[in-house]
């Protein structure tokens, strides 16, 4: 069952996100589950999912990237032995991510569909404005706050 599965992660101090190909969905579960998630951003899509969903769980509540996002693999290894050595700290980051999970923009589904849906009206109408024959990068503003 999904509390299970949640709980499971819940025991954990710290996730160690991989390098090469980050954790997806699983570091979305487990950063639900309050456990805090140390990754690095690296060159391909593949390997920066995971600093984009800490940033989706952190945006507006006093941003944590500098702790929980490393700049490389000697700051990872850093990052990891100080959160490894310092329980308050992780205390620290589970308290705060369990207490911003319900106002985060990565867990709001509502606003999610809300923009998934505006982003598809916008890419319907610049298709019919072009004739489907030119590309166009779409972004979706939050205009309500909070998110981008």
């Amino acid at each position: 069952a999904l509390e299970d599965h949640i709980g499971y992660k819940s025991a954990a101090d710290l996730m160690l996100d991989a390098v090469v190909f980050n954790g997806h969905s699983t570091a979305a579960d487990t950063l639900w589950a309050g456990v805090p998630v140390l990754t690095m951003a690296g060159t391909r899509m593949a390997a920066r999912i995971c600093s984009s969903v800490l940033r989706g769980t952190m945006h507006g509540q006093g941003t944590m990237d500098h702790v929980t996002i490393a700049r490389d693999l000697s700051d990872y290894q850093r990052i990891a032995v100080r959160l490894g050595l310092c329980p308050s700290c992780t205390s620290h980051l589970r308290a705060k991510l369990i207490k911003s999970r319900l106002s985060s923009p990565l867990f709001d589904t509502e606003r999610w569909v809300r923009d998934w849906e505006r982003g598809l009206k916008m890419a319907w109408e610049l298709r019919g404005k072009s004739g489907g024959e030119s590309r166009h990068h779409i972004v979706i503003s939050n205009s309500e706050g909070g998110g981008g």
